[in-house]
């Protein structure tokens, strides 16, 4: 679909995605222990097959998140180099349930 909002599993939060093209626009705020959070936005993230979403930053340490389906309702994120959007004891990574 061109709009989903999830709910991560076992923290507060949510993502939404936007589907345009070959484009999609993310954004995510999580909620973790001690109220630190993350938030990530980004609307050039790139669709591939299946359904999976990348976004990389540039330079040679940079954030990687691949965003891919696990199911029916459910996106897995995975992320290599992204703890600069968050606060200590929160994370991006981890299982997203659809919300209806």
């Amino acid at each position: 679909e061109a709009f989903g909002e999830y709910q991560p599993e076992g923290m507060g939060g949510s993502m939404r995605i936007i589907r345009f093209g070959y484009d999609a626009a993310v954004s995510i705020l999580t909620v973790g222990g001690a109220d630190h959070t993350c938030t990530f936005d980004t609307d050039s993230a790139q669709l591939g097959g299946k359904g999976v979403i990348r976004y990389a930053d540039k330079g040679a340490n940079s954030c990687r998140m691949t965003i891919a389906p696990d199911g029916h309702d459910v996106m897995v994120v995975q992320t290599k180099n992204c703890s600069d959007y968050c606060g200590m004891r929160a994370i991006i990574d981890g299982r997203y349930k659809r919300m209806n």
